[in-house]
């Protein structure tokens, strides 16, 4: 049987402790990409926030190219927690 997936509030609390981890918030550019993020949620699971339309921002390139503001970015990381 395969395990049940992680809801998205318990990736984003993941997410939220790797980025205090790397130094926080400002260590992200003021338009974050899809390289800023990856090491956050890991590929597999960015592709499929990606693929689902999860993410804020834009996706700039069918499959896997994506922006944000970083401001936006964060908020969104915040409400993930609810």
């Amino acid at each position: 049987m395969p395990p049940h997936p992680r809801p998205l509030h318990a990736r984003t609390s993941e997410a939220r402790q790797r980025l205090t981890n790397r130094g926080g918030a400002n260590i992200l550019p003021n338009v974050v990409a899809s390289h800023d993020i990856i090491p956050l949620f890991g590929r597999s699971y960015f592709m499929e926030l990606l693929r689902t339309g999860q993410l804020p921002g834009i996706q700039v390139v069918p499959g896997g190219v994506w922006r944000c503001q970083r401001e936006a970015f964060l908020e969104w990381l915040g409400e993930g927690q609810q």
